[in-house]
């Protein structure tokens, strides 16, 4: 009976929390709930990542355009160079090159330039002749029939030319061409060679190489200017220039004969001219006892003129005989232009036959051209 008042308390609170829940029902009011700080910024990220999403998936995606590439393509193009078809130079040691060699009894070998030494330098239009020294190395005898021929490169108006002698075997002569210096400068080279009377070529190959430059002469003056060399010309402060000169160049004289040849020569210089200057051989046949003469002509001033003269004795053999000598100061300098004595001996003449010299055809050789090609993306 003691626990009956318990019972009462315990009934009078659950009808009382009863009670209460029915009123909460009837409110439909749900009770807040406590959130934590770290679920507010979870929830905030996930937000902002949500609306990220959806933006991007409501735009098209951005399309990549490549930017242009340039690319350089080598187009090979031909390119038309006009290059001169190469002369072969002879070879330094010496005035012969090639040739046929002996033929049956016949045979030459080339033995010094006697005239216009290698790379002479010679003014445009120029007359001159070149004379070589050969020897018979056959067994048989050339007779005056025997002709010295072109063979190749620059003819320079040269025709065969008869030797005009008679060359017994192991004897030597001197075997001359005349030729005329072309009008374009540059370096020339022709080759030539012996033939018999038959026409039969022989030997070796004789080469004569000018280097053409300077003021031209004027044709039919009957004045041939001297030809200078690379180291001709003026030197310090002396020069000279050929005035005139008797008696011309190619003249005919007698066997054995004595001549004079005189030349009237200019000072061009800046510098005067005293009695030790001499006037000395330098090339080609002596035709006299000595080479170095004293002018002996007292001071000879800047524009003044000397006639100078020397005597000379032709020999008894025929053909074509060329002295050439030079000025020379008192201190052994040379300087100026060369002075010849040409003579031919009879039994030695023809008349030279001016022939164009043939120039080689231009060499057309490709040029590989680079071209730019640009190619860009549209």
């Amino acid at each position: 009976m003691a626990d009956k008042p318990h019972i009462k308390i315990f009934l009078t609170l659950m009808i009382s929390a009863l009670a209460l829940s029915a009123c909460n029902t009837a409110n439909s009011q749900p009770t807040p709930t406590e959130i934590g700080i770290e679920a507010v910024y979870t929830s905030a990220a996930q937000t902002v990542e949500a609306q990220l999403t959806g933006t991007a998936a409501a735009q098209p995606s951005p399309t990549l355009t490549p930017s242009p590439t340039e690319t350089v393509t080598i187009t090979p193009t031909l390119g038309v160079t006009n290059t001169p078809a190469a002369t072969a130079l002879p070879p330094i040691s010496g005035g012969s090159t090639g040739g046929a060699g002996a033929v049956g009894c016949n045979n030459s070998a080339y033995v010094a330039d006697v005239t216009i030494p290698d790379n002479q330098q010679i003014a445009p239009g120029t007359t001159f002749t070149k004379t070589w020294k050969v020897q018979n190395t056959g067994t048989c005898a050339w007779n005056t029939n025997y002709k010295l021929t072109f063979v190749r490169g620059d003819a320079m108006g040269g025709v065969s030319t008869p030797i005009n002698q008679t060359v017994n075997p192991g004897a030597t002569a001197d075997i001359s061409v005349t030729l005329t210096a072309p009008s374009t400068s540059k370096t020339y080279v022709g080759y030539w060679t012996l033939s018999t009377d038959t026409g039969q070529a022989f030997g070796g190959l004789v080469y004569v190489q000018i280097v053409v430059a300077g003021t031209p002469v004027t044709p039919g003056t009957g004045t041939v200017l001297p030809s200078p060399t690379a180291t001709f010309g003026a030197v310090g402060c002396y020069n000279a220039m050929l005035v005139s000169a008797s008696p011309q160049d190619g003249v005919n004289i007698k066997a054995g004969d004595t001549f004079r040849k005189t030349w009237v020569i200019k000072n061009t210089g800046t510098c005067e001219w005293n009695s030790d200057f001499r006037f000395v051989y330098i090339s080609g046949d002596i035709l006299r006892d000595n080479t170095t003469n004293r002018l002996r002509r007292g001071t000879i001033k800047t524009n003044g003129t000397i006639e100078y003269y020397l005597d000379f004795t032709a020999p008894t053999a025929p053909g074509t005989y060329t002295s050439t000598w030079r000025l020379m100061t008192d201190t052994g300098t040379l300087f100026g232009p060369s002075f010849t004595s040409r003579i031919v001996v009879p039994g030695a003449t023809f008349t030279p036959t001016v022939q164009p010299s043939v120039t080689p055809p231009p060499t057309v050789t490709p040029t590989p051209t680079a071209t730019a090609t640009i190619s860009t993306y549209p």
